[in-house]
């Protein structure tokens, strides 16, 4: 009656230790679920986060590129103005405006 007594709290025994290795496993599995859910989480965001920045910098090289070529168009007009105006005028036309901007200089002094 021992053995028997014996072999039935062995085998209780382990029926225990494996129940709770069962348990550390699926804990573990749990755990291993949420750590991976939670990196897909994380590369989500990161993503988001690194296509705002792309966009932004896509959108701020947009506008200085815009910018640029106002600026650069701007430069253009006056100077293709500049040669019009100066194949167009004669020595008398510019001595005229010389003439016409000092006195309003001499009008708006006194």
């Amino acid at each position: 009656m021992k053995k028997h007594k014996l072999c039935w709290q062995a085998t209780s025994a382990s029926k225990e230790v494996q129940a709770q290795a069962d348990r550390i496993v699926a804990a573990a599995k749990d755990e291993a679920n949420a750590a991976a859910e939670q990196a897909r989480a994380d590369l989500a965001q990161s993503i988001e986060r690194r296509l705002a920045a792309a966009e932004d910098q896509i959108a701020s090289a947009e506008a200085s590129a815009v910018k640029e070529v106002r600026d650069q168009s701007v430069t253009i007009a006056i100077a293709v103005a500049r040669d019009v105006i100066a194949k167009q005028m004669t020595s008398a036309d510019s001595s005229s405006l010389i003439d016409d901007a000092i006195a309003q200089v001499d009008a708006k002094l006194h």
